[in-house]
Order: C-alpha cells, then structure tokens, then sequence
C-alpha cells in the first residue's frame, strides 16, 4: 500500500493522515526553505483532526488511542519531517492540557477547540516568583518549535522555595520571539527562542511538574478518559520518535530509486548481494522501529481501560524501547546514505535532507537512551531510577501530597 492509499482497517487519524500524504509531500522542499511549515498544512492537519488527536473530547478532541496517533503522526513525517514533527509536537500539549485547571481548558479552547500551544519545558536556569493570585517569570528559553501557529506557549522554569519545576501556559501576545532557527536539520519546524520580561501567570495557568508526571493533576477530576492515565512520559518520549519513524521510511523507499541514478555508470540493488543484506536490515530495522513503539503504548493504554497501573519496570521499559526509535533510524540512514552517488550531497536533493532530518530528531532529549537505559537498569535492580520524565516512588508520594494539598485529588 503506498502512502496516499487509506485502508478501511486503519484507525481514522491514520487514514486522514494518509489523505494527506500528496500535498503536504508537494511543499516539504519549500518548508525547509521558509524554515517553518506552510500554513495550508497546518490547516490541511487542523480540519483533519489531527492535532486535536489527543484533545479531551470535552473540548472537540477525539481522545484517541496514543498509539494510533503516533503511527499519523509517523504518516505525516513521511511527506514532511518537520511537519510531521510540528504535528506531534502541538498534539502532545493537548495530553498535557487536560490534565490542568478547567479554567484554563475553558480559556484555550471554550470558544477555539483548534487552539494550538507550543512549548520549551528546559527551564534553563529561570525562575520563577510566587506573589498573590500566581507567579511572575521572566526569562529565556530556546527552541519553541511550531510557535509561530500557535496562541499560547507552555513554558518551564523553577519556582523560589518549591521542590519541583512548574510548567506555565502564557498567551503568544505576551512572549517576544526571536528568529533563530538556523540549524542542521528539522529546519522547517518554525522553533524560535522566547523572551518572556516580568509576565504575571495566575495559578490556574501553572502546575508543578511533579504533580503532572505523576497523574495528580486537578483536570483529572473532570475526566474518566484511560487516555490521560498513560503515563506522560510515554507520551512524551514519542516526540522524536514518531517524526523519525516516518522519515526513515521514505529515506528507505527514497533510496532504492536513488541508489542506481547515475549518468555514467549503472547500478542495479538486485545485482548487488551485499546491498541486498543492508537493504534487508533496514527495513527490519524499520518494522522493529515502528511496531515496538505501538505495542508500548497499545499496552500502556489498555492497562489505563482496564484500570491496571503499569508497574516501574514496565514503564521504565517502554520508555526505554520508545526512545530507542533515533538511534535505530539514523544507524540504517548512516550506513546507506554513503553507498549512494555522490549527487546526494546537493541541496536539491531529498536524500541529505532525510538524512539531517533524521540527524536532528535522533539529537533530541527524548531520542536520549543513555538516560532511559539508566533508569531502566535502576529500576530492574531494584533501586530508585529517576531521570527527567521517570519519578521515584517517594517523588510521586510527596507529589501526592501536595496535590491533595491542593485539592486537586
């Protein structure tokens, strides 16, 4: 099946993801260019649903099962890395969304459902202060990939006098962004710095990260939805592993037309054996790279239907395998990139923007197995493996507390 074709079996956001392969493929050259996505795709994927993947449904989302939207997002990533990347990105804050205040759903998307929201969660070294009502911050932050369609922007920093960081959702109009994406790879995704100079952030628009990472939020109150009783660092850890998964995939079928284009000499895969084993390899390595990830989060998701908590291990382990996606595709694109004429080099050529996109996404945080395979190895051990995204259990208590503290639970 090629990747404009939908079929009747896929979940829906797979098949309106795959609709959309033609004319989001048609601008990718362009997007890289501008340095953002083109407003007609953000458009194509906001009318399709797609970035409302992970929405409440309170709130004109689907609530999809997360491993169905990760293999859209994988679809979208085929035609356009860096949309494919945006796409994710924006669909992860909706998950996030739902687990804060109903006041600040009802302000991001009571009278807008498409409502987009960016982000930039490294805190960087900023603080900020709790006075009356809230908090005031100001700062800097790098990189807010997709900002430039978004109304809202979720921010990281660290609070005086409390025991975690805390995430902040301010308006755009409020924040000052700077035009500096000039990168390797992932150029299209419209990332800017963000100033933000002594912004007041009412509480309701605030919640410690601990809290949120441990499933305490007070948006859960309003929701029963297994969706949001994943873990978010499944969620989380998907960011650069879905986009990676969809540009492997078309550096991979892109290669077996580009590996024999030559004016002067003519190659043939079929006639090469060694080429053969390497082609082989990596389209298992692709089944491997999109198959694991589903399954994590499909059984992460029906543990949260049936009501069953995932246990350290288990979830320590998904976050592990998740992650693993970077290293897998850029190792396929790094042994086959190089066999190929030397043509590939150019500018115009698809072959070495797949392989910086690729580059990029494997350099993301999320993409960082050391970190995961150390919690993971803590955690088989028998010992308190924490990292960004996992907590020990005595970090998820004390944040119970506070939730409790808050009335949130």
């Amino acid at each position: 099946m090629t990747s404009t074709e939908a079929s009747a079996t896929e979940p829906p956001l797979v098949q309106r993801a795959r609709r959309l392969y033609p004319s989001i493929a048609e601008r990718a050259a362009d997007v890289e260019k501008q340095r953002y996505v083109h407003p007609d795709s953000i458009d194509e994927m906001i009318d399709a649903g797609l970035t409302r993947g992970l929405q409440s449904a309170a709130y004109g989302g689907a609530e999809a099962n997360p491993a169905e939207f990760y293999q859209a997002v994988s679809e979208i990533a085929k035609a356009c890395t860096s949309t494919g990347w945006i796409l994710m990105v924006l669909g992860v804050h909706t998950w996030e969304m739902a687990h804060m205040s109903k006041e600040l759903n009802d302000e991001l998307f009571g009278d807008d459902p498409t409502t987009l929201i960016s982000s930039s969660y490294n805190m960087q070294g900023n603080v900020a202060t709790k006075v009356p009502g809230g908090y005031r911050l100001t700062g800097s932050w790098k990189s807010s990939s997709g900002i430039l369609h978004s109304s809202w922007v979720a921010l990281g920093a660290n609070v005086e006098g409390e025991p975690a960081p805390y995430n902040f959702v301010i308006p755009v109009k409020d924040v000052k962004s700077i035009d500096d994406w000039h990168v390797l790879g992932l150029a299209g995704t419209g990332s800017r710095s963000v100033v933000v100079e002594d912004v007041f952030i009412p509480e309701h628009r605030a919640i410690d990260r601990d809290v949120l990472r441990s499933g305490f939020g007070p948006g859960l109150k309003h929701t029963d939805a297994p969706l949001y009783r994943v873990p978010q660092s499944l969620i989380y850890t998907s960011v650069s592993s879905a986009p990676a998964l969809g540009a492997g995939w078309r550096f991979y079928e892109e290669f077996k037309t580009a590996y024999g284009v030559s004016k002067t000499v003519s190659r043939s895969l079929g006639d090469d054996r060694l080429m053969l084993t390497r082609l082989a390899e990596a389209r298992g390595n692709l089944s491997v790279a999109g198959t694991v990830p589903r399954i994590r989060l499909q059984e992460a998701y029906d543990a949260a239907c049936e009501g069953r908590e995932q246990s350290d291990l288990q979830v320590a382990q998904a976050m592990y395998d998740i992650s693993r996606n970077g290293k897998l595709i850029f190792d396929i694109a790094a042994s086959l990139f190089p066999t190929l004429r030397p043509n590939a080099v150019y500018s115009s050529n698809i072959m070495q923007r797949l392989y910086r996109d690729i580059l990029v996404a494997r350099s993301h945080g999320t993409a960082n197995i050391d970190e995961r395979g150390q919690a993971m190895a803590m955690v088989d051990l028998g010992l308190p493996g924490e990292h960004t995204m996992f907590l020990p259990p005595e970090r998820r208590a004390a944040a119970c507390e506070r939730a409790e503290k808050l009335g949130y639970l």
